[in-house]
C-alpha cells in the first residue's frame, strides 16, 4: 500500500500544480497568446461536452514551458516540448473531468468567494490591499476582460472544492501508520546483480540481410527530423509599455502589406524600412536557432504554415515578428548504406536487451548466486541503507527499495527493472527502528500518509472517470 500511495503522489501534485496554478497564475505572465476566448472557434480538446480551444490550450502550454525553462532553462529540445505537450493535454483533461463533476454535485462558487480569492492575488494589490484599477490594468495589459478571467478563475475554484469532496473520506489505519514508520526509519543491505544487455551481445548472431530488415523495420528511428528555414524581421518593443507595443505593430503591419499585397522583396523592403532581417539556417525541432528558444508560438507557427507564407505579426517575449518560411523539408530515411555501421550497433544493442528479459524471467525463482553463475557475473553488494536513500547503487529508485523492503532477509526477489534493466536482489541484513520512536512520529506519519491517500483517491477517481469519458483530441493541430 505505501509504494502505491508514493508512486501516485507526484503526477497528482502535477495534477494539482497545474490545474490550479496555472489557470489561476499564468496570465500574468504570458505574452504570445492571442486575445479572445476561442471555445467556440472550434476545439483543441472535447471532453464529454465540454470543449476546450486554442486560447486555453496556448495560454496553458506556454506558461508550463516558462515554468520549466525558469526551473531548468530553456526547453528547445523537441522530445521535452512533446512531453510538455502531454502533461497539458493530460491535466485540461482531468480538469474538465472535475469540472463536470463539480456541476453533477451542484457546486458552486459564490460572488464573494470569487471576489476573496481574486482581491489575494498580490498582483492585484497596492500596499496588500487589493486595487480593482490595477485589476483591470493588469487583465487589460494581458489582453484578458474581466469576464473571461473572472470566469478562469471560478473555474479553479470549482475545481479545488470539488477534489476536497473526493477525498474528504479518507481513512488511515493503525498498519498504515506502523508501515510508514518501518519505511522512513528502517535500514536494509542487500546483494544484487544487474543483468546488462552487454553481458549477452556476443550470442547476437548478425547477417547481412538481419541487418537490413531491422532497418527497414525500424525506419523510423532513421529517419531526419522535419526541418524549415525561415526568414524574419523584428522590431523589439517594452512589455512595460503599450505605446511601444502599437509602433512596433504598426511598422510590422506596414512590412507584411509591402511583401504580401504588394509582393515586394521581404529582405529588401525591411532593409529600406530600417527592420531588423533575419535569415535562419536549416533547423528542426531539436536545433531551434537559440534567439528564438523562448519564442515558442513563433516556432509552432512556422512549423505549421506552408512554405512561402507570412505569418501575421506575432508577439513575442520582447519583441514582435513576422515571419516568412522559406523552405519546408520532409522527413527521410537516411539508406541503410550510409549508416550500416549505426545499424549493426542498434541491432546487437536490441537484440541483447531482448536476450536479457528472456533470461531474467527464465531466472525468477532462482537464488541470486546461481543467477550470477549463469551470466558469469560477480553480484554487487549494499551497506546498511535507508529505504528511502535511491542512491546506494547505479539507478536505484524507490521500486527497488519497495521490492527490498518487502523481502525476507535471505530471500532473492526480482526481477525488477532499473531503467528498463532486469535486475535481482538478495537482502542480507534489515535493521528494525526503534518503535519508542513511533509515538513522537505519530503526528507527523499521520499528515504524511493522509496525503498520499488522498492523492491516490484523486488519482483512482480521475482513472475511472477518464475511462468513461468521450475524449478527442485534434492532434491534427501540433507540430512533431
Amino acid at each position: 500500500m505505501i509504494h502505491k500511495f508514493r508512486n501516485v503522489s507526484a503526477p497528482v501534485k502535477i495534477l494539482l500544480w497545474f490545474v490550479i496554478a496555472t489557470f489561476v497564475g499564468s496570465i500574468f505572465v504570458v505574452w504570445g497568446i492571442q486575445s479572445g476566448d476561442q471555445r467556440s472557434r472550434g476545439y483543441v480538446i472535447k471532453v464529454n461536452d465540454i470543449e476546450i480551444g486554442p486560447n486555453e490550450f496556448n495560454r496553458t502550454y506556454n506558461q508550463v514551458h516558462q515554468n520549466i525553462s525558469a526551473l531548468f532553462g530553456n526547453q528547445g529540445d523537441a522530445e521535452i516540448n512533446r512531453q510538455i505537450r502531454e502533461i497539458v493535454i493530460d491535466n485540461l483533461i482531468s480538469k474538465a473531468l472535475l469540472l463536470q463533476e463539480a456541476q453533477r454535485r451542484n457546486l458552486r462558487v459564490s460572488d464573494q468567494e470569487l471576489f476573496n480569492s481574486i482581491a489575494a492575488i498580490e498582483a492585484f494589490q497596492e500596499e496588500g490591499v487589493f486595487s480593482r484599477t490595477l485589476y483591470r490594468n493588469v487583465l487589460e495589459a494581458n489582453k484578458l476582460s474581466p469576464a473571461i478571467f473572472e470566469e478562469m478563475q471560478k473555474e479553479s475554484l470549482l475545481v479545488e472544492k470539488i477534489q476536497n469532496q473526493i477525498v474528504a473520506e479518507v481513512r488511515i489505519t493503525e498498519d498504515d501508520l506502523q508501515e510508514e514508520f518501518q519505511w522512513q526509519q528502517g535500514r536494509v543491505a542487500f546483494d544484487y546483480i544487474i543483468l546488462f544487455p552487454e553481458l549477452f551481445a556476443d550470442s547476437v548472431e548478425t547477417n547481412e540481410q538481419v541487418l537490413r530488415a531491422y532497418h527497414e523495420t525500424n525506419a523510423k528511428q532513421y529517419e531526419t527530423p522535419k526541418s524549415i528555414q525561415i526568414s524574419y524581421a523584428f522590431v523589439p518593443y517594452d512589455p512595460q509599455d503599450s505605446s511601444t507595443q502599437e509602433t512596433a505593430s504598426e511598422v510590422l503591419q506596414s512590412l507584411r502589406e509591402a511583401v504580401v499585397q504588394q509582393q515586394k522583396d521581404f529582405a529588401t523592403t525591411a532593409e529600406e524600412m530600417e527592420v531588423e532581417f533575419v535569415t535562419s539556417y536549416i533547423f528542426d525541432q531539436n536545433s531551434i536557432p537559440e534567439d528564438l528558444l523562448r519564442e515558442t508560438r513563433l516556432i509552432r507557427e512556422a512549423f505549421l504554415m506552408p512554405q512561402g507564407r507570412y505569418t501575421n505579426v506575432i508577439r513575442g517575449q520582447d519583441k514582435l515578428y513576422l515571419v516568412k518560411k522559406e523552405q519546408d523539408i520532409p522527413p527521410m530515411v537516411v539508406p541503410y548504406e550510409e549508416i550500416q555501421d549505426q545499424v549493426l550497433a542498434d541491432y546487437i544493442q536490441h537484440q541483447s536487451y531482448v536476450i536479457a528479459m528472456e533470461k531474467a524471467e527464465s531466472f525468477r525463482g532462482m537464488e541470486l548466486f546461481a543467477i550470477a553463475a549463469e551470466v558469469n557475473a560477480q553480484p554487487e553488494s549494499t551497506d546498511l541503507i535507508s529505504y528511502m536513500d535511491t542512491n546506494g547503487g547505479p539507478g536505484f529508485n524507490e521500486d527497488v527499495m519497495y521490492l527490498a523492503f518487502l523481502t525476507e532477509v535471505g530471500q532473492t526477489a526480482g526481477p525488477a527493472e532499473i531503467i528498463n534493466i532486469p535486475f535481482f536482489l538478495q537482502v542480507t541484513e534489515k535493521e528494525t527502528p526503534d518503535m519508542e520512536l513511533f509515538e513522537s512520529l505519530r503526528p507527523l506519519l499521520m499528515e504524511e500518509v493522509r496525503e498520499r491517500r488522498r492523492n491516490e483517491m484523486l488519482s483512482d477517481w480521475i482513472v475511472e472517470a477518464r475511462s468513461r469519458a468521450t475524449i478527442n483530441v485534434n492532434q491534427s493541430l501540433f507540430v512533431d
